[in-house]
């Protein structure tokens, strides 16, 4: 899956909350879903937001940079100071 491998939203909080206290105002996070894209609710990516926004930053904005072979979305997460 290369460097675009799906990570626990824990580890994404962590990187978020050593962000903020270090005095930064903007989070960038590249996630990869782990299937091909349907609709519905993406409990993986809802529980990454959740935990990064819970170390004091908030979601401003998400792009769609990529689609795999198998489907599976890549998104661009910006995070604002909150």
């Amino acid at each position: 899956m290369g460097i675009f491998k799906a990570a626990p939203a824990v580890d994404y909080a962590q990187q978020a909350a050593t962000r903020r206290a270090a005095g930064r105002h903007v989070h960038t996070v590249i996630w990869q879903g782990t299937s091909a894209l349907s609709l519905g609710s993406m409990d993986g990516l809802s529980d990454l937001v959740e935990a990064v926004e819970a170390t004091g930053w908030r979601l401003d904005r998400t792009e769609h940079l990529a689609q795999d072979t198998t489907g599976r979305p890549t998104l661009l997460l910006l995070f604002r100071a909150a």
